[in-house]
């Protein structure tokens, strides 16, 4: 049984070899065709900007934009918290809408 180990564990790691010698030739290739493609270069610059650690959070480093969809997207969001919370506190002083127009017939 060890021996059927060793043979299987031996075939895997002669595999793994094999492969990442190719992945490796073959990856090279790809870096050396990506760095004649000009839009690669733009990636390549965007990733850097990026990256860049200068105290910017990530989601704010798009420029104009992204700092306008943040307010709107909090000025949303506190927006319709405020509207829940006002909806909330008028069914608790007022009562239920429902609950009142269901028992007026009654009266």
């Amino acid at each position: 049984m060890n021996q059927m180990k060793q043979l299987v564990r031996g075939f895997a790691l002669f595999g793994r070899s094999s492969q990442s010698s190719l992945q490796d030739q073959t990856e090279k290739e790809l870096q050396e065709y990506l760095k004649q493609m000009p839009k690669y270069k733009k990636i390549r610059d965007k990733m850097k900007h990026f990256q860049k650690d200068d105290g910017i959070p990530i989601y704010l480093k798009g420029g104009a934009m992204d700092k306008i969809s943040l307010s709107l997207i909090l000025m949303g969001t506190i927006g319709l918290f405020g509207y829940a919370q006002y909806w909330m506190i008028k069914e608790k002083l007022i009562g239920s809408v429902w609950y009142c127009e269901s028992h007026q017939d009654d009266e």
